[in-house]
């Protein structure tokens, strides 16, 4: 009896290292993974700005967010972006479309986005500012994490 009462405390021991890296490191990927996701974003927008709209678009349309934090997940202009078209679900199925959204909806609810500029002296280039904040604990503010990018966009093509 006091073999197997050995067997278990000597068992127990060596487990706790390898349980206690094992949490650590799935809690790395984690943060890993949502860093990402937020670098991801913040290109994606930042590349939109300013490729696919002109200066004075693009001026206009960072005016009008007014320097506001907004939920990705709110945000019209990605709507289309981040689910699943319709005609995409047809193809595979609506259980597809609805898990996906669900799984999209859970990972992003924590994301937020702040668009700014600043103008220069002469008014032929501004400063795109794009910063996304996400919660590393779904249950506490003061774990927020920010990532900022940054670009200029001409008022002419270089």
């Amino acid at each position: 009896m006091i073999e197997v009462l050995i067997a278990v405390v000597v068992l127990a021991t060596a487990m706790g290292p390898i349980l206690f890296l094992t949490m650590r490191t799935t809690s790395q990927a984690y943060s890993t993974t949502k860093h990402l996701i937020a670098g991801q974003f913040a290109a994606s927008l930042m590349d939109w700005l300013l490729v696919e709209n002109s200066y004075e678009q693009c001026k206009k349309m960072i005016d009008q967010s007014g320097g506001k934090q907004f939920r990705i997940l709110d945000d019209p202009l990605f709507q289309d972006a981040l689910f699943i078209k319709p005609a995409m679900a047809a193809t595979t199925g609506g259980q597809d479309k609805q898990d996906m959204e669900e799984d999209l909806g859970r990972v992003l609810k924590s994301f937020h986005y702040e668009v700014s500029q600043k103008a220069g002296t002469d008014d032929k280039m501004v400063l795109v500012t794009v910063k996304v904040s996400w919660l590393m604990n779904e249950d506490q503010e003061a774990s927020r994490q920010f990532l900022t990018r940054k670009a200029i966009k001409f008022r002419e093509r270089l």
